[in-house]
């Protein structure tokens, strides 16, 4: 095999590999443990004093970590399946160009995925995010005894007990998927640079390839527009949630 040099188009692709690594790590830990959890209480499976504590009904579990928040992270696991093989060429044979080809593909594929899942969620997030607002507010001002079993205490003892939440809050978690087109748009950009500069210096590279990540770029960006207009939409009609 030749010896392929890595240069920054590497770098940036290793990032957004990372980055949706821990995405659905994230994301799955909140439908996983967190609303499993969740569904089990309310559902009375571990009794009756549990149930009664969580201070959510089965309507509310479902508006926190239900179908819209799962679709997201079938999404993510779709994504990284394709994206872990790019995590095993880092070397040759396969250079920067070529992992910059099997990336642009493995995102142009699951594109229209992401946009039927992103909409229901981004529509239903200001409404979960304003429960969680309420519901902090009521827990509050209960008695210190008759806080043990809330959803909150829960989510913070998950959240701290698994490394890859680090402790985060749960609105930070679930605001994670509306922020992140956003930044998967600004990685591209920084991608579609290096990769112009790759091909302008006479290094490896395709104008297709080239071609294909300018469309990417473009499409990416479309999405963030339309989700940050449609979540603007949903936060007239249901509130602006506090993200303190």
């Amino acid at each position: 095999h030749r010896n392929v040099k890595r240069v920054k188009v590497d770098d940036i692709i290793d990032e957004i590999i990372s980055n949706e690594r821990l995405f659905h790590d994230q994301i799955n830990a909140v439908v996983e443990y967190f609303g499993v959890q969740l569904r089990e209480i309310v559902e009375g499976r571990r009794g009756e004093d549990r149930r009664m504590g969580l201070s959510l009904d089965q309507d509310e579990v479902e508006i926190i970590c239900g179908g819209s928040l799962r679709a997201v992270r079938n999404v993510s696991a779709n994504l990284l399946a394709k994206l872990e093989v790019l995590s095993l060429v880092k070397t040759n044979p396969v250079d920067a160009a070529g992992r910059a080809e099997l990336l642009v593909g493995s995102y142009a594929e699951i594109l229209r995925e992401m946009r039927g899942s992103y909409f229901p969620f981004v529509g239903g997030y200001s409404k979960a995010a304003n429960l969680i607002s309420k519901k902090v507010e009521e827990l509050s001002k209960l008695k210190k005894n008759k806080q043990q079993y809330h959803f909150i205490r829960i989510w913070q003892i998950i959240s701290n007990s698994l490394d890859v939440l680090q402790g985060k809050r749960l609105d930070s978690l679930l605001i994670k998927p509306v922020q992140r087109v956003y930044q998967t748009k600004l990685l591209f950009e920084r991608l579609l640079k290096e990769y112009d500069k790759l091909i302008s210096n006479g290094s490896t590279g395709t104008s297709k390839c080239m071609k294909d990540l300018k469309k990417l770029c473009a499409d990416i960006n479309t999405l963030a527009t339309d989700l940050n207009k449609h979540m603007s939409e949903s936060k007239k009609t249901q509130g602006n949630p506090s993200m303190k």
